[in-house]
C-alpha cells in the first residue's frame, strides 16, 4: 500500500510517533519529527533501515549470513532491549552531508521541479508493526529524493558516468519499497562551482523481490534474539537510560 498517491492530498500522511499505537497495521505510517535529533534516533532503534538493507541481502540476491549481517542483527536486537538507538560517530564526509542537504533540497526545488513541494519527512514506517523503514531525504507526490554531497573525486565520477554507487541503489530501492513510490530522484550535490546531477531511479522488481523474501525473515531473527535474550536473561527492555 503506497504511502502517497499522486492523487492525493495532503501529499504526506502525518503520523506522530505516539500515535502510532493508536493507528491500523495498514500501509506506511510516517513520523514527521527533524531527521538527526535523540528523538528521530530513537524512532529508527531496532528497525531494518535502507543503509542496513545491504548488510541483510547479498549482491546476488540472498539473504546474508556473514559476520556483518550477523553483527547489524545484534546491533538491533540490542536497540530494541535498551529502547535507545545505538550511538555512532559521524565522520567529516557524514558532517559535510547535514550541512549542506538543505542547500541541495533547495536548488532541486528551484532548479529541478516545474511545480512540486518536496515535504521533509522524519522516518517511515513499513506499517505499525515498525519492523523495517526509512528515513528519505524529501518526499514529493510521486518519488522520493535522496541526497548525496561527495567530495570531488566521487563528485566527478558521477557526472563522467551517470552511474550511481551501489550502496545508494539499495538505499533508494528500499525506500521505494517501503513505501511504495515508483520513483526515487538522486541528487548529487557539489555545494561548490562543480555542476550537479539529478538521477532518476525507478522501482526494481526484481530488489523488491529480494527484500519481500530476505528483509522480513531478518527481521524476525532479530525479534526472535530479543525473545531468547529476555527469556534467558530476564529482565524487561529499558524505557530510560540508567542515569536518567
Amino acid at each position: 500500500m503506497p504511502l502517497i498517491a499522486s492523487n492525493v492530498k495532503p501529499p504526506v500522511e502525518v503520523i506522530q510517533l505516539t500515535e502510532l499505537a493508536s493507528q491500523a497495521a495498514e500501509g506506511p505510517l510516517a513520523w514527521m519529527g527533524e531527521q538527526g535529533t535523540d528523538e528521530w534516533k530513537d524512532a529508527r532503534a531496532g528497525v531494518v533501515t535502507g543503509t542496513g538493507a545491504v548488510s541483510v541481502i547479498t549482491a546476488t540476491g540472498k539473504g546474508a549470513d556473514n559476520d556483518k549481517s550477523r553483527g547489524y542483527a545484534r546491533k538491533l536486537a540490542g536497540e530494541r532491549i535498551d529502547g535507545h538507538s545505538q550511538p555512532t560517530y559521524a565522520n567529516g564526509a557524514m558532517k559535510r552531508g547535514i550541512r549542506l542537504e538543505p542547500f541541495a533540497r533547495r536548488w532541486y526545488e528551484r532548479r529541478k521541479c516545474d511545480v512540486c513541494t518536496v515535504t521533509e519527512v522524519g522516518f517511515i514506517y513499513e506499517s505499525k508493526d515498525k519492523r523495517w523503514g526509512c528515513s528519505p531525504d524529501g518526499v514529493r507526490s510521486d518519488r522520493l529524493i535522496e541526497i548525496k554531497c561527495p567530495e570531488y573525486p566521487a563528485m566527478i565520477d558521477i557526472l563522467e558516468t551517470s552511474i550511481i554507487p551501489k550502496a545508494y541503489i539499495m538505499q533508494m530501492q528500499f525506500g521505494m519499497w517501503v513505501t511504495g513510490l515508483p520513483l526515487c530522484d538522486f541528487i548529487a550535490y557539489s555545494g561548490s562551482k562543480v555542476p550537479n546531477i539529478v538521477i532518476p531511479v525507478e522501482a526494481d522488481g526484481v530488489i523488491h523481490g529480494w527484500f519481500d523474501e530476505h528483509v522480513p525473515a531478518f527481521a524476525q531473527q532479530v525479534a526472535d534474539k530479543v525473545e531468547w535474550i529476555m527469556k534467558t536473561y530476564g529482565g524487561t527492555p529499558l524505557t530510560s537510560t540508567p542515569d536518567s
